[in-house]
């Protein structure tokens, strides 16, 4: 399995997890697997992340460059806040909300969503979808 590390800089998780804060501003690293991308958001054939690979494939994406997706969902991550986070068994769980660029000329509104798990200072994509604008 490829792993990329995205990001790396020093940081401690905040006892308050980090709401109003930037990911990279309490984690060391962004780590997004390639299967993160190429097996799930953009496999049709996954049956949780069907929608999601419509969504990025209907917009340009495509697992061929799927370091593509990654970049702007790493860029997502370093420059939008953290809007909630939920700490669990496994670890804190953060989401972050803003709008990408396209391969298509768009721009799209989504989510990601992150972990830092129990004892580690990096970031895991878990998974990314489309939201739609605020109104």
């Amino acid at each position: 399995m490829a792993i990329i590390t995205l990001w790396n800089r020093a940081g401690v998780i905040s006892g308050d997890k980090g709401l109003g804060m930037k990911l990279t501003d309490i984690v060391q690293e962004l780590v997004i697997a390639e299967a993160k991308i190429t097996q799930y958001l953009l496999n049709e054939e996954h049956d949780k992340g069907r929608p999601k690979a419509k969504f990025f494939l209907g917009v340009g994406f495509h697992s061929s460059d799927w370091r593509g997706l990654a970049d702007v969902l790493e860029t997502l991550a370093r420059e939008e806040e953290i809007i909630d986070s939920e700490q669990r068994e496994y670890g804190v769980f953060y989401g972050i909300e803003g709008t990408i660029p396209t391969p298509n000329g768009q721009t799209r509104r989504i989510r990601t969503v992150w972990v830092v798990k129990t004892q580690e200072q990096a970031a895991n994509l878990v998974t990314a979808y489309s939201r739609r604008k605020k109104r």
